[in-house]
């Protein structure tokens, strides 16, 4: 029952379950809100307030007990902060509590709290506070001495536990009022477990846990961390979702929650009299903070425009320094398994290159001396040489010489993240992905990114990241797949596309939470267009697609594959006859492929 009384998750009931008990109650959908998110919502208010009634029941009983019979040392030493405010017994607690029916002085106990680790507010100043914070003044200008608490409070080394501690006693919500509409907010979407206000402060507290960290992977979270400023991070941290409680889906005009989010912090931030600067940091990670993210996940973060749009738009490295802990401690929030080692090692990578960038470093390229090396490098896209390193073009190189009596040459590394790069080496032929993807899939081999680099004679080289080649390895795999890719280069595209169809099996298809939708952006990219396809995953997805693209006569560049808990989302780079799709192409691609979007949900479009 914990995760039900505290009200932190938004997936103890299913969602079948949740509409079923809001049809129920007679609960309508409204025009921001889902009917069962106003009923999961109106549930943690209840038993929250049930909690918090059990909770000082308990410790009222309790406490004679314990000190009587289990003659517990108590610490009856009284120590004096201020004239109003003492810590006795270990506890903070007030000379009367009329004190607290100053807004100063709240703020200001809360700044003692977080400047005593180890101390707590006693239950009566608790109780207290839970049940007046409904006279906080709200949008009100707070005055100097409050907003110097509050922003002592986040440049403290307590930060997590006293926003937790306001929030709980419903003084946060008070003090910031946008903050305050999302507590006890559901809104489901996809990977996301927590409501919305519990989601804000973990995020937090996964971020102040980064200070203390002797975890190897995140040491270099930790550097960075030393490196920004506290406050300000905090502080957008805890308003970076406030757009989800006013930007709801079936609103006339649709706005991210970025934006809205970006739209009304700034009421508060000029509340809080903040300097021009640190303003405008707080509005720039709120308004792009899922902006590293999205590139490193959804587009290709070895292609020059990638990193130069995510330097262009951080501006300088103090505000991708923070961006970067911001993306941090939101991805490790959504749920226990969304960060990975994988995703941890594309933002780190994608962040290091768009440092260097600001940095004015050139992107590295190869000081050749070797002709008949300059000759193979010569031959590759510049896009090669930026995404790979001097050993790994000289590997690459070296692997390359034998293709014409071998047909193919494959290696397999596997990463430090716990991925394996798949490397192939061949002729280009029509329909290679599709064929590449048939064979690894056959084997069970889950496809996370591929990247594939044509030279102008016709010399392929595709990397592809496995996610899971570790459990999947047995000795002679290795083998088994070069035999599968030379036989299926070997096939004819249209025999090869039956061939290797036919192991797919559909899976059943459940109801989602979700509506599947096909786009395609020919504005980010100066030399592909980019189709991004997000719906529910089934076995033989990514070959289903590749192979539809081929058959119209679309070649995919490169590729990024993201699945979890059952949802696909795809992102292709694509040309047709070298160039970006045209509008008659795009039309055919977009049709063609929501057709096999929408044959896996429900109601998809």
């Amino acid at each position: 029952t914990a995760p039900l009384i505290s009200g932190r998750r938004n997936d103890i009931l299913s969602f079948e379950l949740q509409e079923g008990v809001s049809r129920m109650l007679g609960l309508k959908d409204t025009r921001r809100f889902l009917s069962s998110e106003i009923m999961m919502r109106l549930l943690y208010r209840k038993t929250h307030d049930v909690h918090d009634s059990l909770k000082g029941l308990i410790s009222a009983c309790s406490r004679q007990y314990v000190r009587t019979y289990l003659s517990i040392p108590v610490d009856w030493s009284v120590k004096r902060i201020s004239d109003e405010f003492f810590i006795s017994r270990g506890e903070i607690t007030v000379r009367t509590m009329d004190t607290l029916k100053n807004p100063d002085k709240v703020l200001e106990i809360f700044r003692i709290f977080a400047a005593n680790p180890g101390k707590k507010l006693s239950q009566q100043v608790r109780e207290f506070l839970r049940e007046r914070s409904v006279y906080f003044p709200s949008r009100k200008r707070p005055s100097r001495r409050a907003v110097g608490s509050f922003l002592e409070i986040l440049r403290s080394s307590r930060v997590y536990e006293t926003l937790r501690e306001m929030n709980d006693t419903g003084v946060l919500g008070r003090f910031i009022p946008e903050f305050g509409r999302l507590r006890h907010l559901v809104i489901h979407e996809p990977y996301h477990r927590y409501t919305v206000d519990e989601h804000t402060l973990m995020a937090i507290r996964n971020l102040e846990a980064l200070k203390k960290t002797r975890i190897v992977k995140f040491q270099n979270l930790r550097d960075v961390m030393q490196a920004v400023r506290q406050d300000s991070l905090y502080l957008a941290i805890l308003l970076h979702d406030v757009g989800k409680a006013e930007s709801g889906r079936r609103g006339r005009r649709r706005m991210s929650h970025e934006e809205e989010g970006y739209n009304r912090i700034k009421a508060f931030l000029e509340r809080l009299g903040l300097e021009k600067e640190e303003r405008i940091s707080v509005e720039f990670l709120v308004k792009n903070h899922i902006l590293l993210s999205r590139l490193a996940l959804t587009r290709d973060p070895d292609a020059p425009e990638t990193i130069e749009q995510l330097a262009g738009a951080a501006g300088n490295e103090a505000n991708l320094n923070a961006l970067y802990l911001m993306t941090y401690a939101d991805m490790s929030a959504v749920n226990p398994d969304f960060w990975t080692d994988w995703k941890a090692y594309i933002l780190h990578d994608l962040y290091t290159r768009a440092a260097e960038r600001l940095r004015g470093n050139r992107l590295y390229c190869c000081a050749i001396t070797d002709p008949t090396l300059r000759e193979f490098v010569q031959d590759m896209p510049e896009r090669y040489l930026i995404s790979n390193s001097p050993e790994t073009v000289s590997s690459d190189y070296e692997m390359s010489r034998g293709i014409e009596t071998t047909l193919l040459s494959l290696s397999i590394a596997e990463r430090e993240d716990g991925t394996a790069e798949l490397s192939v080496i061949t002729k280009d032929v029509p329909g290679l992905f599709f064929r590449i993807a048939g064979v690894l899939g056959r084997k069970g081999l889950n496809i996370l990114r591929a990247r594939f680099y044509t030279g102008e004679s016709g010399l392929v080289i595709d990397r592809i990241i496995l996610s899971n080649w570790r459990e999947l390895w047995w000795e002679g795999l290795e083998d088994r797949i070069r035999d599968g890719l030379i036989k299926a280069l070997l096939q004819p595209a249209e025999e090869g596309r039956e061939v290797s169809a036919s192991p797919f099996i559909p899976l059943r298809i459940v109801p989602v939470r979700f509506e599947s939708f096909v786009e395609i952006d020919n504005e980010t990219s100066g030399e592909c267009s980019v189709m991004e396809v997000f719906t529910s995953d089934r076995l033989g997805l990514l070959y289903e697609i590749s192979s539809r693209l081929h058959s119209l006569g679309v070649d995919i560049i490169s590729a990024v594959i993201n699945t979890e808990d059952g949802i696909a989302q795809d992102v292709f780079y694509l040309q047709a006859k070298g160039e970006k799709l045209g509008s008659e192409n795009t039309m055919d691609l977009l049709c063609s492929v929501k057709e096999i979007a929408s044959s896996l949900t429900e109601g998809g479009e």
